[in-house]
C-alpha cells in the first residue's frame, strides 16, 4: 500500500451490509469479517479495528475502537493485514514456523521487510530446486 493512515477511535457502527467471508477462531466465535466497498474492501476486527483497504488508490485506513492499545492495532496490522495484501498482490508469504531454513530446499533472499517483537514479516524471492 503506498498510504497508510490512522484515524482516531470509534466504535463499530453496524453495517447493512452482509460480509462476503468471515475468520472464526477455535471457538466458532468470529473474530474478522470481510465487506465490500467501492475499489476494495474493509477488514473488520470484531471489538478491535476496521482496516479500510483502497485497492484502486493503493491506500489503507484504520479506525481502531475506543480502548484499543497501540500495540494491538500495531499487531494487527503487522501480522494479519500487512501479510494479508502482500498475498493479494501475489507475493509468497509464509509464516516463519513454516520454514526450515536450514536444509537444502530454500534458496535465495528472505530479507525481512519488517520486525516486530513476535517474529517477522519477510518479503523475498524464493526458488524451490526441481527434483
Amino acid at each position: 500500500m503506498n498510504t497508510y493512515q490512522q484515524h482516531a477511535p470509534s466504535p463499530q457502527a453496524p453495517l447493512s451490509a452482509a460480509p462476503f467471508h468471515f475468520w472464526a477462531g477455535p471457538s466458532g466465535k468470529v473474530i474478522a469479517q470481510f465487506y465490500r466497498m467501492s475499489g476494495g474492501f474493509m477488514l473488520r476486527f470484531v471489538g478491535r479495528a476496521d482496516f479500510s483497504i483502497d485497492l484502486d488508490q493503493r491506500a489503507l485506513s484504520c479506525v481502531p475502537v475506543p480502548g484499543a492499545s497501540p500495540e494491538m492495532v500495531r499487531a494487527l496490522y503487522l501480522n494479519q493485514v500487512t501479510p494479508l495484501l502482500l498475498g493479494h498482490d501475489g507475493a509468497l508469504v509464509l509464516h516463519a514456523a513454516a520454514i526450515d531454513a536450514s536444509g537444502p530446499g530454500l534458496r535465495g533472499g528472505f530479507r525481512p521487510r519488517q520486525v516486530d517483537p513476535r517474529g517477522r514479516i519477510c518479503r523475498g524471492r524464493v526458488s524451490i530446486p526441481h527434483r
